[in-house]
């Protein structure tokens, strides 16, 4: 068994300026315009789907741990998309999905359900 990483500082996006907010998200290769009440919530939604901001490692720990409780990766996987959706649904509003569909040039007509699907599916 691996030794667990030792997790980086925490990042509190309604404690950042509006430079280091965007700095932030385009590091996650996210939308870095608009007003600072959007982009903390971006952050904040980037940060939440990451499991609390830790970028390296803790997908890596969540995967050994997964491993040897014995689910597979195509469990994970779906657990994972699921989850993906459901966050999805709670943060972003119907026009906010539709615009990230339309920055990768899907199909972004639909209910939330349908938007919130085409976005963790990439189809």
């Amino acid at each position: 068994m691996k030794k667990k990483k030792a997790k980086k500082e925490k990042i509190d996006p309604s404690s950042l300026k509006v430079a280091e907010l965007k700095e932030e998200l385009e590091k996650r290769g996210l939308e870095s315009k608009g007003l600072k009440a959007s982009l903390v919530k971006r952050l904040a939604d980037a940060l939440e789907a990451e499991g609390g901001g830790d970028e390296e490692g803790e997908e890596e720990e969540e995967e050994e741990e997964e491993e040897e409780a014995g689910g597979s990766s195509e469990e994970n996987y779906l657990e994972k998309l699921w989850e993906l959706k459901d966050l999805m649904l709670k943060r972003l509003s119907a026009g906010e999905m539709k615009d990230v569909l339309e920055m990768n040039d899907q199909f972004a007509k639909g209910g939330n359900q349908d938007l919130a699907h085409r976005i963790a599916d990439g189809n």
